[in-house]
């Protein structure tokens, strides 16, 4: 057989057999101290800003708002709050809000006591009163609530990760400079009417959804009162390639630029069997990520094909996945997802869609019955994958596949 594994920014290679070592999803990401200096580098030399000793005053108080899927974020988070220690703030005054509530273990865990005593943790609720104050009004004036303690800070930091696939719908982030801070730190009306029209039904939409998204987020990152935001570029194995502070749009513009180069990826011929690789650690294993690589498989697959996916998801299936196994038209599911909103109801159009065109293929750590429930083939292990993509003449091995960027001829595949 033949294998063209495709790795992001590297010419396409030529395998004759599938190496079984090339199965894992971490690589050898930098060590937890190195990405904490890439923060603590970045504010110390902000884009189009003086360094962030000069934006604060001892006595502020300081918000620090962690997006959701940012990469290693304990590590950036502990160089943020030790810059801002070095600032002469005092860490009694530092908040870390968390978007999403399943990232606040994680980040107490990782966060030792000696860099995060006095600092504060705690995530957002967009349905709780007591949790949201009025920011203003938003597009078509309509109200925006905000996070209290965002709201009432004297300084908001937010920190989060540069999108890195072309594919705008996959990504379900709007290209701005406050992806990670709008809509996920507003209220719930707000996140459903903006992550709804920037999932299922943003697939077929072109630039000019995409300029009015930007627009809005860029609003509310001005009511909110961020002049400095951070971007972490994700890196191989679910590492960070380069962490940007500083004035949010030249941020976003070489964020961009700067993730381009890491993972733009040769568009290729298609073939009758796709594998794509999840790469990173449980922060990476997740619906979205599972979504993300579907898409960027079936650019290379051809109508039909096989797509096999190997991850080490262990995330939950939730209520909008399960409506996968409890459906039986394809079409009724596409229109009540297209009814929903959120990263899990993009996950599992994504799905649909990848069913669809063919059979896929998961390996998980997930129950193999559930992931039967919802229409995919589990996969036990290593060899059992090596036997499957064995019984195609070629098969395309997708590295990295939730980060892909794929260019043809210079230009970018969306």
């Amino acid at each position: 057989m033949k294998i063209i594994a495709l790795t992001c920014g590297a010419p396409p290679e030529s395998l004759e057999t599938l190496p079984l070592e090339r199965l894992r999803c971490e690589g050898d990401p930098l060590k937890p101290d190195q990405v904490a200096r890439l923060a603590i580098d970045a504010l110390e030399a902000p884009l189009g800003l003086p360094p962030l000793s000069l934006c604060v005053t001892p006595d502020d108080r300081v918000a620090i708002a962690l997006g959701h899927g940012t990469p290693a974020a304990g590590a950036l988070v502990a160089g943020v709050i030790a810059s801002l220690a070095a600032a002469g703030i005092d860490r009694k005054n530092i908040t870390v809000v968390t978007a999403n509530p399943r990232d606040a273990a994680p980040l107490e865990d990782e966060l030792t006591q000696d860099v995060a005593a006095g600092v504060a943790i705690e995530s957002h609720d967009p349905s709780g009163d007591d949790a949201l104050c009025f920011a203003g009004l938003g597009k078509g004036d309509r109200t925006l609530l905000v996070n209290r303690t965002l709201f009432e800070a004297d300084v908001v930091l937010p920190l989060s990760a540069e999108a890195t696939t072309g594919d705008v719908a996959a990504t379900d982030d709007a290209g701005g400079a406050y992806d990670g801070l709008f809509p996920d730190f507003f209220d719930r009306d707000t996140i459903d009417r903006f992550r709804k029209v920037r999932t299922v039904n943003d697939a077929t939409l072109g630039d000019g959804r995409q300029s009015a998204r930007r627009a809005e987020a860029d609003q509310a990152g001005w009511l909110v009162g961020a002049p400095l935001v951070l971007r972490a570029v994700p890196g191989p194995g679910g590492g960070v390639a380069r962490v940007l502070a500083g004035d949010p749009r030249q941020v976003v513009a070489e964020a961009s630029s700067v993730s381009r180069r890491a993972w733009e990826t040769p568009l290729v011929e298609p073939a009758d069997c796709v594998l794509a690789i999840v790469s990173g650690g449980a922060d990476q294993q997740t619906w979205a990520s599972l979504g993300r690589a579907l898409a960027a498989a079936e650019r290379v697959a051809r109508s039909g094909a096989v797509i096999a996916v190997w991850s080490e998801l262990a995330e939950p299936i939730g209520e909008k996945l399960a409506c996968l196994a409890e459906g039986d038209d394809p079409y009724e599911l596409a229109a009540a997802l297209a009814a929903e909103s959120g990263d899990e109801a993009l996950a599992a159009w994504r799905v649909l869609q990848a069913l669809d065109r063919g059979p896929v293929f998961l390996h998980s750590r997930l129950d193999p019955d559930d992931i039967e429930s919802l229409g995919m083939a589990p996969v036990a292990n290593a060899e059992e994958m090596h036997r499957l993509v064995s019984r195609f003449d070629a098969c395309i091995l997708l590295e990295e596949a939730q980060h892909v960027l794929f260019v043809s001829d210079g230009v970018v595949i969306e």
